[in-house]
């Protein structure tokens, strides 16, 4: 293979993965956060579980972002080791649809899917016109970028050298395997790893001596599915102790159907090949076929015993406490001592869910002011830890009263619950509603007026440093020493002024505020509601009376 060769198959490489990159880039801005919800109401059932996982990693060919959001609804407790494994098991059988799609013979075609795309994305008016237009030229660069690649490698048949590596690939299943494995944790990528190995089948253009016949590809397969875990491990680096369990349960799965299959490999080659023949089909689709029924048997196989499995694999995780079970073994001390001793505890705990709720509520301002999908999604996680938090509170505190309190402690109780419960509201505020408006900013490309987005960050940013003025008074455990409380009052006007001044900007035409003008409302309504339940904690760290 010449050097001229060798520049259009890693340019045809190149264009195939920005092609993955661009479809699976729009396919989750149409999905925004429909994802984390379609994975939350199918995974209690393994039938829906496995669809959930094969619908959302096939049209976006990767596991990527079903992974991530896995593993922080398994760190939330909201998904179970086992109910995250269906859906991994299902995101691999996703990830056969783009090549057999690649096996029909009209990659030379791309180009029609990008030119109709290209202005979408350039011209659009609205973000979903963008966005599709995104999809269209993905699935087109993906196309032409196969193309480039089999008219790039037609050479290897003429090549001893070429012939006589793909030989030694053949004829050694292992090594096969490990090579291919390698090769897709760089690329990131099993539909590219799978045209690859498409293109090297198709040069041999069906002859006799074909140094990589078909039905000897399936090693190579076998690798390819490994490889795709690749991009989960590294995810771990920021994944709680279940999020890390949920990944050495994915892997187990891949690696043991690895060694189960390998020793079969040239016999479920072969008998691949002949139905694939006998239905009409090339090497290529044979390839395609190869790759989706090794898939599909293994998600059939591992589907019942996939509890069971995934506990033993997951122990490969050493034990680590995550936040719900450090909280917990905290209150469980406490609640050995007095019951004073114990509410002064659960007052370190009340300041830290102050934190975190202080926290969140600055990344949700900064989401719905900069956009961005990583920053939206990191909402969620944050509002998880502060409901874990009030969830175990309100658990361990619950059993103060039969220690028997005096009125001082009952009431200190109350207040507590209450002021967690707030906490917990706006925590939902941010990550529900404001996140919720952020998405629909970014989504629509929409920008707010520079009057506008002043007005956005200094409403929400008081609502913020309020949180911090009350997380410090937590923190002096006096509610003697706690902040003023902020009139109710005061809130309610300074959001009607903002509102007058944002239909201001209407009157006058001002074009931002006229695009923004079913957000900008709404997000006011949203900061508002969080400094109300703001002044509401303050008035009660202050020394209000407190509510049930």
């Amino acid at each position: 293979m010449s050097w001229t060769n060798g520049y259009w198959l890693l340019g045809g490489i190149a264009l195939f993965l920005l092609g993955i990159h661009l479809l699976g880039e729009g396919l989750k801005r149409v999905l925004g956060g429909r994802l984390r919800w379609a994975m939350t109401r199918l995974a209690g059932n393994p039938i829906t579980a496995l669809g959930a996982g094969a619908a959302v990693t096939g049209p976006m060919q990767s596991s990527g972002p079903a992974t991530v959001v896995l593993m922080g609804l398994a760190d939330a407790g909201i998904v179970t080791l086992s109910q995250g494994a269906v859906i991994l098991l299902g995101a691999t059988v996703g990830a056969t649809v783009i090549p057999q799609l690649l096996a029909f013979p009209v990659a030379r075609w791309g180009l029609l899917a990008v030119m109709a795309g290209v202005p979408l994305v350039l011209f659009g008016r609205w973000q979903s016109w963008k966005s599709f237009g995104g999809v269209l030229a993905g699935f087109g660069l993906m196309f032409y970028g196969m193309h480039l690649m089999t008219d790039a490698v037609a050479p290897v048949r003429d090549s001893q050298g070429a012939r006589d590596l793909l030989a030694g690939f053949a004829g050694r299943p292992v090594l096969a395997a490990l090579a291919a494995a390698a090769l897709t944790a760089v690329i990131q990528s099993s539909g590219a790893a799978v045209a690859i190995v498409m293109t090297l089948v198709a040069a041999g253009g069906g002859q006799a001596d074909n140094p990589l016949p078909p039905e000897k590809v399936l090693p190579l397969i076998i690798g390819i599915n490994v490889g795709t875990a690749a991009p989960a491990i590294i995810a771990t680096l920021s994944a709680g102790r279940e999020g890390r369990r949920l990944v050495a349960a994915y892997v187990g799965f891949k690696v043991v159907g690895a060694v189960l299959m390998l020793p079969f490999a040239g016999v479920l080659g072969q008998l691949a090949v002949d139905a694939t023949a006998a239905a009409g089909g090339g090497p290529a689709r044979a390839v395609a076929n190869m790759h989706t029924a090794y898939n599909a048997v293994l998600a059939v196989v591992f589907l019942l015993p996939a509890g069971r499995l995934a506990s033993l694999f997951a122990r490969a995780v050493p034990a680590q406490e995550g936040l719900a079970e450090r909280l917990a073994r905290r209150l469980s001390k406490a609640l050995s001592g007095t019951p004073s001793a114990a509410l002064m505890a659960a007052g370190r705990e009340l300041a830290d869910m102050g934190r975190r709720t202080e926290r969140l509520v600055r990344e949700g301002l900064a989401a719905l002011e900069e956009g961005g999908e990583r920053r939206i999604e990191s909402l969620k996680p944050l509002d998880d830890e502060i409901d874990v938090t009030f969830a175990t509170m309100s658990s361990y505190l619950a059993k103060l009263p039969a220690h028997g309190l005096a009125g001082p402690d009952a009431e200190r109780l109350t207040r507590t619950l209450y002021v967690a419960k707030l906490f917990e509201e706006i925590g939902d505020l941010v990550s529900r509603d404001l996140a919720r408006l952020a998405s629909k900013r970014s989504f629509k490309d929409l920008e707010f007026s520079m009057e506008s987005q002043a007005a956005l960050h200094r409403f929400g940013t008081a609502a913020a440093d309020e949180l911090a003025r009350i997380c410090a008074a937590l923190e002096a455990e006096g509610a003697q020493a706690g902040p003023p409380a902020i009139p109710s009052e005061e809130v309610e006007a300074e959001h009607r002024r903002l509102l007058a001044e944002h239909f201001d900007q209407l009157g006058r035409g001002v074009p931002a505020a006229d695009e923004t003008a079913k957000i900008y409302p709404d997000a006011l309504a949203v900061l508002r509601d969080i400094r109300r339940a703001g002044a509401e904690i303050a008035r009660v760290v202050k020394g209000g009376e407190g509510k049930s």
